[in-house]
C-alpha cells in the first residue's frame, strides 16, 4: 500500500501546486476550553478581569489564518470527541462503539474498551502514504490493560493506529510509554508536577519528533493533545504571578484566601497558550516548515461542568450547555487553521466544519485517496474548499449528534439535552428517540444562541420537524445498539425534577 500511495499524493501535489512537497500536519487539541476560553472570541463574548481569558499565542495564530466561529465536535466529552476526529465517523459508529468516556472495561454500558485498530483512523491513512506520525499528550481512546481471567484483551500500543513514535497518557501503560516524570503510570496525576509541566513537555516531545521527522526526509503527522484544562490544575507559583489573588472575584478579608478558581484556570491556560507559542515560534524559524505545515487549533468538547471540578470555570460563551450535552455550548468549540500562503489570513468564518471532517479533509489535502471501505460510513466529508475559503462543501450526511449519557441531574438541569441532535441550514433539532421519555426541540442556531426559544411545536416548522426526525431515527437505526444499560436514560432536563407535595 506504501509504494502505491507515495506516487499518487506525489502526483495529486505536484498539480495542485506546482510543488513536489506534500503538506504536514500538526494538531493542536486542548481538553475542556469553551468556545469563550480564547481571546479571538472577546469582540463577541466581552469579558473583563480574571474572566478574560489571556491567549497572545493562539489569538495570533488566528490572526495568520482563520477563524471558524461554527466549529462542532460530534462528541460532548473527551473519548467519543477524540474519536470523531480520528476516524471521520459517529463514537456510536459500530466500527468505533466509543459513545461514552472510555477508562476500564465498559461492555456492560455498550462502548467498546479501545478503538478499534483495524478501523481508518486518519494516522494509519497517512503512515500507509508515507507520512512519518507522531502523537504526544492524552489519548483516551482505550487504557484497558485486559483481563486474562475474563478473557478480555487489553488495549492496544498506539502503533497499531499508524503512530510511529508517542508518549502517552490515559492509554494501556503496559504497552506505551508514558511520561517519566508521571512514573510510567496510566493515571499520571499522581504526580502534583505534571499537569503544571505537561503542556511544555508535549511541546518538547512534538519539536524532537519533527526534526527526526526532517533529518529522514519525510513529511509528518503530529497530534499534540494538551491535558489543560481538564482537571486537575496545579499551576505553580510562578505561573500564578501573572493572575494576582487580588483580581479574585468577591471579598478577601485580611486576604487570607491565597487561590481562587478563575485564577488557577487562567494560568493554567496561559502556560498552555505559552509553549503553544513556543512552538509555533520554532516552527515559523524552520524556512522549510513554515509555508508547508497546516497547524489546527481546536478542543474536545465545551468546558467541565463547576460540580465536577472546583476549577471549572471554563466559558461556553454565549451558549447552553457545557461537556457532556449536546446544547451548543458542549459541542461548539474553537477551531483556528493557520497555513501561510494557502489558507487566508485574518479571516472570521462561518463556514460549515466539523470534528468528523478532520480525517478526510487531511487525506485530501495529504493527496491520499481513502478507499471504498474507508469512505463507507463516515460520517464527515473533504471540507478543503471550506478551509482554504474557496467555498462551501455540501455535505451528503448532515451533521448528527448521538450522546447517550443522561447529564440532566449533573450539573445544571438546564444544560441536559436530549440524546440526539441534527444540525442542518442554521436549524437544530434535538429529540428523544424513545416514545416512554418524548421530547423534541427545534432551534434557529441565527437567532437563538441560547436555545431557548423552540420552535418545534411553531406550526410552520412543523414539516421540517417530521423531516429532521425522521432523519435523525433512520441514522440511529444503523448505529451500535444502546446497551439496556443506558436504555432506561431519560434525557428529560428539567422536566425530570419535580417539585415536592405534601409533607416532608
Amino acid at each position: 500500500m506504501h509504494s502505491v500511495l507515495v506516487p499518487l499524493f506525489a502526483l495529486w501535489w505536484s498539480f495542485s501546486t506546482c510543488s513536489t512537497t506534500p503538506p504536514n500536519f500538526v494538531f493542536i487539541l486542548t481538553d475542556d476550553w469553551g468556545w469563550g476560553d480564547i481571546g479571538a472570541h472577546h469582540s463577541i463574548t466581552h469579558p473583563k478581569g480574571l474572566n478574560k481569558p489571556r491567549t497572545p499565542n493562539i489569538d495570533q495564530l488566528a490572526k495568520e489564518g482563520t477563524l471558524f466561529t461554527q466549529f462542532h465536535t460530534m462528541g460532548a466529552e473527551c473519548s467519543p470527541s477524540r474519536a470523531s476526529f480520528m476516524t471521520g465517523r459517529s463514537p456510536s459508529d459500530k466500527k468505533v462503539r466509543i459513545h461514552l468516556v472510555i477508562d476500564d472495561h465498559h461492555d456492560t454500558r455498550g462502548s467498546a474498551d479501545f478503538l478499534d485498530p483495524k478501523t481508518a483512523t486518519v494516522t494509519s491513512v497517512l503512515q500507509s502514504a508515507g507520512y512519518s506520525v507522531g502523537h504526544y499528550g492524552k489519548w483516551h481512546l482505550g487504557s484497558f490493560t485486559g483481563n486474562t481471567t475474563a478473557k478480555l484483551p487489553p488495549a492496544p500500543p498506539l502503533k497499531a493506529y499508524g503512530i510511529d513514535d508517542s508518549v502517552s497518557y490515559s492509554s494501556n501503560a503496559d504497552v506505551n510509554p508514558g511520561f517519566p516524570h508521571a512514573g510510567q503510570s496510566t493515571n499520571p496525576f499522581s504526580d502534583p508536577w505534571f499537569p503544571s509541566n505537561s503542556s511544555r513537555q508535549i511541546v518538547d516531545y512534538g519539536i524532537d519528533f519533527i526534526e527526526k521527522a526532517q533529518q529522514a526526509q519525510k513529511p509528518f503527522y503530529l497530534n499534540l493533545w494538551f491535558h489543560i484544562s481538564h482537571a486537575p490544575m496545579w499551576p505553580t507559583d510562578e505561573q500564578l504571578r501573572t493572575f494576582p489573588t487580588s483580581d479574585c472575584p468577591g471579598p478577601n478579608p485580611g486576604h487570607n484566601q491565597q487561590r481562587c478558581a478563575v485564577q488557577v484556570f487562567r494560568a493554567s491556560q496561559f502556560e498552555a497558550d505559552a509553549q503553544i507559542g513556543r512552538f509555533t515560534r520554532w516552527l515559523d524559524s524552520q524556512p522549510a516548515l513554515r509555508n508547508t505545515t497546516l497547524v489546527v487549533f481546536a478542543t474536545d468538547n465545551g468546558p467541565e461542568d463547576p460540580h465536577e471540578d472546583m476549577h471549572a470555570v471554563g466559558d461556553p460563551g454565549p451558549f447552553r450547555g457545557r461537556k457532556r450535552s449536546l446544547y451548543e455550548g458542549g459541542i461548539r468549540v474553537p477551531f483556528i487553521t493557520r497555513w501561510p500562503g494557502t489558507i487566508p489570513a485574518k479571516r472570521v468564518s462561518s463556514g460549515d466544519v466539523a470534528s468528523v471532517d478532520w480525517m478526510p479533509t487531511v487525506a485530501s489535502l495529504a493527496g491520499v485517496p481513502l478507499t471504498p471501505d474507508q469512505r463507507a460510513g463516515l460520517l464527515g466529508r473533504d471540507a478543503t474548499s471550506v478551509l482554504l475559503g474557496h467555498g462551501p462543501a455540501p455535505r451528503a450526511t448532515p451533521k448528527m449528534f448521538d450522546y447517550r449519557y443522561d447529564n440532566s441531574k449533573f450539573g445544571y438541569c438546564y444544560h441536559g439535552a436530549p440524546r440526539l441532535a441534527l444540525v442542518q441550514d442554521n436549524l437544530k433539532l434535538l429529540f428523544n428517540p424513545d416514545p416512554r421519555f418524548p421530547r423534541t426541540e427545534l432551534f434557529n442556531l441565527s437567532a437563538s444562541t441560547f436555545e431557548s426559544d423552540n420552535l418545534a411545536t411553531d406550526p410552520r416548522y412543523a414539516a421540517r420537524v417530521e423531516t429532521m426526525r425522521k432523519t435523525l431515527t433512520d441514522w440511529m437505526a444503523t448505529l451500535d445498539p444502546i446497551s439496556p444499560v443506558l436504555a432506561d436514560f431519560k434525557h428529560l432536563g428539567c422536566a425530570e425534577f419535580e417539585m415536592p407535595t405534601g409533607e416532608l
